[in-house]
């Protein structure tokens, strides 16, 4: 059976490394990622009704949750451990 594109891939990177060292493979490799689009335009786009306030109500609920479950973890822990 012949070489996979997965194992072509990878002899490719670590040939670009051996020459270049991480940070030329990597610029190498840029040279020949095709981005597509406009990515600021898409960004806009994506959240233009979003608001500094709605960004922080959904950290702080994200915070909430993470607690609540921290908090019933622990506890279910100390009960299992003095049960």
């Amino acid at each position: 059976m012949g070489t996979t594109f997965a194992e072509i891939k990878t002899m490719g990177w670590n040939a670009l490394v051996k020459e270049l060292g991480y940070s030329g493979a990597t610029k190498f490799m840029l040279l020949y990622e095709k981005g597509e689009g406009d990515y600021t335009k898409a960004r806009k786009a994506l959240f233009k009704d979003v608001t500094i306030e709605d960004i922080v109500s959904e950290i702080s609920e994200s915070k909430k949750q993470k607690a609540m479950i921290l908090t019933y973890l622990v506890d279910r822990s100390f009960i299992i451990k003095y049960l």
